[in-house]
């Protein structure tokens, strides 16, 4: 008996040993290869496994970094159910003939899509310039990044990408005009600031975002500018709205709620009173001006729990939609212009509804801004409401993540699936099969010649 219980105990004690031993092999495999990156963890359910968000300066970023990059199409639709609402409406105009050409159309790309790899099949000349190439670029990064992250076969199919301000029909574009949803097929896609603008004062969104999660970190909104802040170029203004950007200014202009002056260019790229984006998030309020079309600066701003305070915006990128504006006009503000019948029916399309202040994530105010110092000032009487305004705008875009990069990847790869539902070629010039992804993005050719 006494042999058995000392053979008990030692057998007892190398058990405990293995055991030990195992959990450190783990732990060093972990380490080294960094096993269970919760980026790319999937639960036992299917579902994706997040860790709980860390609060304090890198809050932000271990929020996103916590959510996978390789969600399936399901995960996806659970985790983001709000998210691919441009894509839906695209696939749900019908089928249509694709095209090809012509290849020299201002910035277009042509592109290929084969066993979950990507190869360009051309890329035009005209008006190449550096600008174009780098947001060219940003976005084929961009789909390469989904491809390689994704768990399920995604579907053989041929696209086109125009990123400039007047695109090419039946194309990806980084934001459509809502009153041209009847005539012409676009689909918005995320923009390239998803990958980076190549700025020093803007760069990646991730890396804004996570800038902007040191700043909020100490400064709560009650705390922020009382003021509204704007910067910008008063010569770019849609053709919607002519002096949608002069007018902006003049509305502010000697006004102590308005933090507000045009750029002054020293050079392409280069101004002197240039402000940092991250830092326009110490300000309540931000006013969002489109260019010639989009403006490339509002999915930076929705980062900010700030208020956007904005004219109904026309042209809608592939996150445009989650916004839910309150109407200035609806508020009973004596200076309110609001939206003539015929206008207020054109934006309809887009802007289906406004949002009572209590449910807003965003204010539209009139486009001429008539009622923009009436609105600031009631914001400023309802403290509470405000505050309100700008959590909601944080939880949509940050703290749920509807632009985090998980987000993203789960778009683009939601855009593959619906194209190839809806868009089928025909014609001439598809039967190569273009210059491999890899090889394009260090020689910038289609070919050896």
């Amino acid at each position: 008996m006494g042999l058995y219980r000392k053979r008990s105990f030692f057998l007892r004690v190398a058990y405990l040993e293995g055991l030990f031993a195992a959990i450190g092999v783990f732990v060093v495999f972990k380490y080294i290869f960094g096993i269970g990156d919760s980026r790319f963890a999937i639960g036992t359910t299917g579902d994706p496994v997040y860790p709980m968000p860390m609060r304090g300066q890198t809050g932000a970023r271990k929020l996103w970094g916590g959510r996978s990059l390789m969600l399936t199409e399901k995960q996806c639709r659970k985790e983001y159910p709000l998210l691919f609402q441009p894509i839906d409406e695209s696939v749900a105009r019908g089928e249509f003939d694709f095209h090809r050409g012509p290849d020299e159309y201002a910035a277009l790309v042509t592109a290929r899509i084969k066993d979950n790899r990507l190869y360009i099949i051309s890329n035009s000349n005209t008006t190449n310039n550096n600008v174009n190439v780098m947001h060219r670029s940003a976005a084929l990064h961009q789909i390469h990044k989904s491809l390689i992250t994704a768990l399920e076969p995604l579907p053989d199919t041929v696209f086109a990408f125009t990123p400039v301000d007047y695109p090419k029909n039946n194309s990806w574009v980084y934001a459509k005009w809502y009153d041209h949803t009847d005539l012409l097929n676009y689909w918005p896609v995320p923009h390239f600031g998803h990958w980076s603008w190549p700025t020093s004062y803007v760069g990646p969104l991730t890396e804004a975002l996570a800038t902007i999660s040191e700043i909020e970190a100490t400064l709560p909104f009650d705390n922020k500018i009382d003021q509204l802040f704007w910067r910008g170029t008063s010569s770019f203004n849609p053709l919607q709205n002519r002096n949608l950007r002069s007018n902006l200014i003049a509305a502010a202009a000697n006004k102590e709620w308005a933090d507000i002056g045009e750029l002054k260019w020293t050079a392409i790229e280069k101004a002197r009173n240039v402000v940092q984006i991250p830092e326009i998030c110490r300000y309540k309020y931000i006013a969002y001006t489109e260019g010639i079309s989009y403006s490339g600066r509002l999915p930076f701003h929705m980062l900010c729990e700030s208020i956007i305070i904005t004219p109904p915006i026309n042209y809608l990128l592939h996150s445009t939609h989650l916004m839910k504006p309150v109407y200035a006009w609806t508020l009973g503000f004596a200076s309110s212009t609001g939206m003539g019948d015929f206008a207020m029916k054109r934006m309809q399309k887009a802007w289906p509804r406004g949002y009572p202040p209590e449910q807003a994530n965003a204010v539209f105010v009139s486009p001429d801004w008539s009622d923009l110092e009436e609105t600031v000032m009631w914001l400023r009487a309802n403290p509470k409401i405000a505050r309100g305004i700008a959590r909601r705008q944080k939880e949509m875009y940050v703290e749920r993540g509807y632009l985090s990069e998980s987000a993203e990847m789960c778009y683009w790869r939601e855009t593959i699936r619906g194209w190839n539902k809806s868009a089928f070629p025909v014609g001439d010039g598809w039967n190569e099969l273009g210059m491999p992804w890899e090889t394009f993005s260090l020689t910038g050719k289609t070919d050896w010649a």
